[in-house]
């Protein structure tokens, strides 16, 4: 009888620390990307992607034949703060991706994500162009003359 009043009340007190408010409960993060170089986009591989949180090292991984990646993180719910639309978001310049190839070194912002409404999975995708846009070609310059407007005949 006293084995099972004792498992009850620490049923009771497990059930009440989860439902409190104020407990902290923890979100998986699943981020996905595909870094790309050039105008042509081509996939890149072997590339470094590295999830910086609070500019520390939090998880890395490497790009794959097409340039895909993925990482997993766990994001405790006091990471995020009120904000638009009665959603959490993380706090902003909380989470960063550092992209290493080639000898050089980006910086891109991470999605804004949000907490889930009930305890759930978070999923994110980043796509990255490295060296995205051709040089400007030069605009041919038109002589004043050219912009005047034409008298029209009433």
């Amino acid at each position: 009888m006293q084995q099972t009043y004792r498992r009850c009340r620490s049923i009771l007190l497990l059930t009440l620390v989860l439902y409190l408010p104020g407990c902290s409960f923890s979100y998986p993060l699943f981020l996905q990307g595909q870094l790309l170089a050039g105008a042509e986009q081509q996939p890149v591989q072997g590339a470094t992607v590295t999830l910086l949180f609070r500019d520390q090292k939090y998880a890395s991984t490497t790009t794959d034949a097409q340039g895909n990646w993925n990482l997993k993180v766990m994001l405790d719910d006091s990471e995020f703060w009120p904000g638009k639309e009665d959603l959490h978001w993380i706090k902003p310049d909380r989470l960063k991706l550092r992209i290493e190839t080639g000898g050089q070194t980006c910086m891109v912002p991470c999605p804004r994500v949000a907490a889930p409404e009930s305890v759930g999975d978070i999923y994110a995708f980043v796509m990255t162009v490295l060296k995205a846009h051709p040089e400007t070609e030069k605009q041919e310059t038109l002589p004043l003359e050219a912009l005047k407007p034409v008298p029209s005949d009433i």
